[in-house]
């Protein structure tokens, strides 16, 4: 088995790739989706906290760079007012049903489920990223996709 400090070395890359996504978002280079970036920051900081109260420990720390990552990129987009901030129909129906599968995930006492509805939600935040790049695939760099996938979500 790995030694439990290798976490600190995923949480460090997972940060690293959001960074760039940061810095590049600061440019003008992308501009990120706030529907799926503020997802994408909160299920796993409500899992942080879920899982600070339940004493996991190590395992943690990969949690909240999970959170932490999209957070920046967030951050960083609305104070450059770079963020793709004109939402249409299928922004809501994502974040409503990403919302809701969060709200049962939370609300659930079964791992399994839990575990299945928290990937559920992650994946239906990711649609409105992947429309954007269809429809405009130009406001994203080849190496701001690249680091921006070496994120733990």
């Amino acid at each position: 088995m790995l030694d439990p400090h290798w976490v600190f070395v995923g949480a460090v890359l997972g940060v690293i790739g959001s960074l760039r996504y940061a810095y590049t978002t600061a440019r003008g280079l992308t501009c990120p989706n706030l529907v799926t970036w503020t997802l994408w920051a909160s299920a796993p900081l409500i899992g942080f906290g879920a899982q600070i109260n339940a004493g996991v420990g190590l395992p943690a720390v990969m949690t909240l760079a999970a959170g932490i990552g999209p957070l920046i990129v967030v951050v960083t987009a609305l104070s450059s007012r770079r963020a793709n901030i004109r939402l249409v129909r299928f922004d809501y129906i994502c974040a409503v049903a990403a919302l809701l599968a969060l709200a049962v995930w939370l609300g659930l006492g079964q791992a399994p489920m839990a575990v299945m509805l928290a990937v559920l939600a992650d994946a239906i935040a990711a649609l409105p990223t992947i429309a954007k790049t269809c429809v405009t695939p130009i406001r994203r760099t080849r190496c701001s996709t690249a680091s921006s996938q070496w994120e733990p979500r």
